[in-house]
């Protein structure tokens, strides 16, 4: 049995053809402008998986990251705290003991006495050390 093919039918399925090739250089030609090997996520969905696994991974690391650089400087402000009070304490223990001395005069515990105050507002001004605004030491 013959079928008769139509000039219709042909320039139909000629037409559709051309549409087809088109279509596929058009996304060929979207991909070679883009660099991009795919242009969708639907055309590879195990590599956009992928992806977007590592884009999450990354935003945890630039977290990781900054959060470290907090630290650090929240930790260097407060190891310079810390060293500073206990020079203060040792000093104010120097000046304590030296007041204490059975050779000393009433003007010079005085001006021990006044050393102290000193030392006792120092410690207030370290005690209120501050780290990106916020106080290393809360109480």
């Amino acid at each position: 049995m013959y079928t008769r093919l139509t000039n219709q039918l042909m320039l139909d399925a000629s037409k559709q053809n051309i549409n087809e090739s088109l279509n596929r250089l058009y996304d060929l030609q979207k991909k070679a402008s883009s660099g991009q090997k795919y242009a969708t996520a639907s055309e590879n969905p195990a590599i956009a998986a992928q992806g977007i696994s590592l884009r999450s991974t990354q935003n945890q690391l630039d977290v990781y990251q900054n959060t470290m650089a907090s630290t650090k400087t929240w930790l260097d402000t407060t190891d310079q705290a810390l060293t500073q009070i206990t020079d203060t304490l040792k000093n104010a223990q120097s000046t304590v003991l030296q007041a204490l001395n059975d050779t000393q005069g009433p003007d010079e515990r005085k001006i021990a006495a006044s050393a102290i105050d000193g030392f006792i507002q120092q410690l207030i001004d370290v005690g209120n050390t501050e780290d990106r605004g916020r106080y290393i030491f809360r109480a």
